[in-house]
């Protein structure tokens, strides 16, 4: 919206309300700099036909993703394809086989395995986060297979802070919680009804508390959907998944009425083989539940969902916290530090509701 407003005020005209005619706009504007000056997540291609040129791009943390091929055939004419989704480049390859370093990647590389620009598939390579590149077709049908993707944006160059300066704790609590507020408002701009997949997980919990925070809130100031209290709980009924009894206590904290989803992995079982092809890529956890649960969202009309994933690697959950005492090396101070941080992450709450008052006091 706030891009929409500069590119008007440079002149654009816009008959749409959509995303794509304001990005459309901004690499008019702008060249490959327009990538700075998006906020979201984003695979996308545009091709100019003036000079022959198909420009591409994945945003800044490859939440989308972006897979391309370059196949000749036996004319050594070459084509290049690229698509959101490998299945959608099989057809085109001359076999279809497993990448020679497939065994490699399931048993050591699978948790930097989507950081690099390895397939399961031979012949398919993934496009990098935070780059663009451009092709000009031209040189494609000469039969070159080169891709020079580059690179528009590291997280190091942009952080809000000198990480040498470590500043105070409350002051970064405070910035955390304004970008955060900030990501969700922008996210509740919606044209259909919005939810969320709520676990009771602190991730979830502060997603759908930070929506009703800012639809009390931030009327005034910017334009978000009222349709948003739609929190799907998942019931996995009588088993360790079931998180239900901690998503009502968020749900009668912010005064919504939870839309409770019974699920039965095993009744999805006969589906196993096409989920895999749905899916497509190497995962750690089992797709199962999680089509189950966005299935039942689907089917009560909720088509957009704002969600929490990630959060246990951004803040160091699993354990992973460990491998920092490697970087402390022999500096006693940094290795008390960690342990200390260790033992705070493995809190056990006095109570159920102790851990959530914690996340319900943020907001």
């Amino acid at each position: 919206m706030e891009l929409r407003n500069e590119l008007i005020a440079k002149g654009y005209i816009f008959y749409t309300d959509s995303d794509s005619e304001v990005l459309l706009a901004s690499y008019d504007a702008y060249g490959s700099a327009c990538l700075n000056k998006f906020n979201g997540m984003w695979a996308f291609a545009i091709f100019n036909h003036e000079t022959n040129e198909l420009f591409l791009s994945r945003d800044r943390f490859g939440k989308k993703p972006l897979f391309y091929a370059f196949v000749a055939n036996k004319y050594n004419e070459v084509t290049f394809i690229f698509a959101s989704e490998m299945k959608a480049i099989y057809p085109f390859l001359t076999e279809l086989t497993p990448s020679n370093d497939f065994s490699n990647m399931i048993h050591n590389k699978i948790y930097n395995y989507e950081s690099t620009e390895n397939t399961l598939i031979d012949g398919i390579k993934r496009f990098p986060h935070a780059h663009f590149a451009i092709i000009n077709i031209n040189t494609i049908k000469n039969g070159e297979k080169i891709l020079r993707p580059q690179r528009y944006y590291h997280i190091l160059d942009n952080l809000p802070y000198d990480p040498q300066k470590p500043q105070p704790y409350k002051h970064i609590v405070e910035e955390f919680r304004h970008l955060f507020l900030d990501s969700v408002a922008l996210r509740m701009r919606a044209d259909v009804r919005l939810g969320t997949a709520l676990s009771g997980g602190v991730d979830s919990s502060a997603t759908i508390c930070a929506m009703s925070y800012i639809s009390n809130n931030y009327k005034p100031h910017i334009k978000q959907t009222s349709d948003w209290q739609h929190a799907c709980i998942a019931c996995f009924k009588d088993t360790p998944l079931d998180e239900s009894q901690y998503a009502k206590i968020v749900c009668n904290h912010i005064n919504i009425e939870g839309e409770f989803l019974e699920i039965n992995p095993i009744a999805h079982w006969k589906n196993i083989e096409q989920y895999f092809y749905l899916f497509e890529d190497l995962y750690t956890t089992s797709p199962i539940p999680m089509i189950a649960v966005y299935q039942a969202i689907k089917q009560r009309g909720v088509t957009v969902t704002l969600d929490g994933h990630g959060a246990d690697e951004l803040f160091s959950g699993y354990g992973h916290l460990i491998n920092a005492l490697w970087d402390a090396k022999y500096n006693i101070k940094q290795i008390k530090n960690i342990l200390h941080t260790i033992n705070d992450t493995r809190e056990i709450p006095k109570n159920t509701l102790s851990l959530y008052k914690r996340v319900l006091d943020f907001f």
